[in-house]
C-alpha cells in the first residue's frame, strides 16, 4: 500500500487514544506540510480523537501556531483533523464540513502530483505528532 495506507493503519491501531488527552481532555497535534513556501507547521488541540465521524471545528479546536490562511475560499483552511468520507483522504482538515479533502493525512489517491496542503496548497509531504501528555510534554512522530 501507499504511505496514507500505512500511516492510517498505524492511527487505526492505538487501542486506547484517551491515553493522549490532556487534563482538560484535549488532543495536542502538531502537522507539518513540505509545500513550495517551504515547511508549514500547524499546531492545534481539539477534543474529538482523529478517527471519529464529527466535526472538530464545531467541538473544540484551538489553533496554537498556523500561518494566516490568505485562500479565497475557506473550504480549504484548516478545521482540525477528522475521519472524512471522500474517497482519497482517509483523515482531513476541514473540520468534517465537505467533500474537500485540504489539509489531508494519510492521502490515498495523489493530488496534483502531491498532497492537498495547507490553504489550498500542494504538499510533497505531510508529518503528523501527537502529544503525549506529561509534566513536560514531548511529541512522538505518528
Amino acid at each position: 500500500g501507499n504511505e496514507g495506507d500505512a500511516l492510517f493503519s498505524k492511527i487505526a491501531g492505538i487501542t486506547n487514544p484517551s491515553s493522549y488527552q490532556n487534563s482538560d481532555g484535549k488532543y495536542t497535534f502538531r502537522l507539518i506540510f513540505t509545500q513550495n513556501d517551504g515547511e508549514i507547521l500547524i499546531e492545534w488541540t481539539q477534543t474529538s480523537w482523529l478517527l471519529d465521524d464529527v466535526s472538530p471545528w464545531a467541538t473544540d479546536v484551538e489553533i496554537i501556531t498556523a500561518p494566516t490562511e490568505t485562500h479565497g475560499d475557506t473550504g480549504v483552511w484548516f478545521r482540525g483533523l477528522a475521519y472524512t468520507d471522500n474517497d482519497n483522504c482517509y483523515i482531513d482538515g476541514n473540520g468534517n464540513g465537505h467533500g474537500y479533502w485540504y489539509n489531508c493525512v494519510c492521502s490515498i489517491t495523489p493530488w496534483n502530483g502531491g498532497i492537498p496542503g495547507y490553504d489550498g496548497g500542494k504538499a510533497t509531504r505531510m508529518r503528523l505528532w501527537i502529544e503525549i501528555p506529561v509534566v513536560m510534554p514531548e511529541y512522538i512522530c505518528l
